[in-house]
């Protein structure tokens, strides 16, 4: 109580006296309710509303009035969960995501567009720089070019070679330091030059090889081995299945002068088939009987397809006819990516040092 002097009656603690017990009185058993921007109580168990800037009434336990679903009115739509007018809203003209671009204006839900833009399919866009509609609407710019001004440029670095494509002359090895300059094959365009790759030498065409087992550069740049040898390791040895004897490599399996070993000789008009000396009856298709020998010619590089008709030095016979083969450098199982082109498939014929890449359909 006051007392005449106007002091405040305490209790001996000198706190102001409690209400039944010595609680402050509060509403419902909720926060003690303040004024002018203390703590309001709160509704249904939800966060506590303010006034004047404080916390988003919530509804019912704690649902936001944004999850709340949103109704329009009048010619409004709803858009992203927001009421737009689509007669005049140029972010949605017409219908929800219809964009008038830059400069544009909406009226009636239609764009008109400005600042140098015209109407593409419904939105403003601008011919002279739009990679999608450049110079016209639809027309649009491939991979690697720009638009300036209306036109299809490319990008910097690039070139437009035959067909409007846009190539990097610095490292496109068909287009190697300007348009149609190719590189050979198995080369690489490194600055505008073409490069042979590691392990490889490029020859007087300028072909990249490999003097480890090209036929034609077998350990040097010209040196070339016969025809009936191969390359392997910077030396001309006989192919496989073939072997060495006087001076030039014989199948021992075909030979009549060296029939299962070399120097022994078939006589009385035999022929040597698989190693042995038999009557010439015995020597039966694929096989055929060529200067005195019975060979397959399905598979013989001197007698490819029929006798006499021998493969270069960098061909095989598969099925009786020679393909060109290349060493697959750099791989050591089939299949290969070195093997590209023309020659797609990477076959290891038996007793080459490693896999080859060849025109034929198959391997040999």
């Amino acid at each position: 109580m006051t007392l005449d002097d106007g002091a405040v009656l305490t209790n001996d603690a000198g706190t102001p006296p409690a209400v039944d017990g010595g609680t402050t009185p509060t509403v419902d058993g909720g926060t003690t309710p303040t004024v002018d921007g203390g703590t309001t109580p709160t509704v249904d168990g939800g966060t506590t509303p303010t006034v004047d800037g404080g916390t988003t009434p919530t509804v019912d336990g704690g649902t936001t009035a944004s999850d709340v679903p949103v109704t329009c009115t009048g010619t409004q739509i709803v858009c992203a969960n927001a009421c737009v007018t689509p007669a005049t809203d140029a972010e949605n003209c017409g219908r929800c995501g219809r964009s008038c671009g830059a400069g544009g204006t909406c009226a009636m839900g239609v764009c008109t567009c400005g600042g140098g833009a015209v109407l593409c399919n419904g939105g403003c866009a601008n011919i002279a720089t739009d990679r999608q509609n450049c110079g016209r609407c639809g027309q649009a710019c491939t991979s690697g070019q720009s638009c300036v001004s209306g036109a299809c440029v490319c990008d910097s670095g690039a070139v437009r070679c035959g067909g409007g494509a846009c190539v990097n002359v610095a490292t496109d090895p068909q287009n190697c330091g300007g348009c149609g300059m190719a590189c050979s094959r198995g080369s690489a365009c490194v600055s505008g030059r073409c490069a042979c790759p590691a392990g490889t030498t490029a020859d007087t065409t300028g072909r990249c090889v490999n003097t480890a087992t090209d036929p034609q550069n077998c350990g040097a740049i010209g040196n070339r081995c016969r025809a009936d040898q191969m390359c392997a390791s910077r030396v001309c040895e006989c192919r496989p299945g073939l072997t060495e004897a006087g001076g030039r490599c014989v199948d021992l399996q075909t030979s009549v002068q060296n029939c299962g070993a070399v120097g022994r000789a078939c006589t009385g008009g035999q022929l040597c088939v698989a190693g042995s000396c038999v009557a010439a009856d015995r020597c039966t298709a694929p096989s055929r009987v060529c200067n005195g020998a019975c060979v397959n010619i399905v598979t013989d590089p001197s007698n490819c397809g029929q006798c006499g008709r021998a493969c270069a030095t960098t061909s095989l016979c598969v099925g009786g006819s020679c393909q060109p083969y290349i060493v697959a450098t750099g791989c050591t199982t089939c299949p290969c990516m070195a093997c590209v082109g023309d020659l797609v498939t990477c076959c290891t014929p038996a007793g080459f040092p490693g896999p080859l890449c060849t025109e034929a359909s198959r391997c040999p």
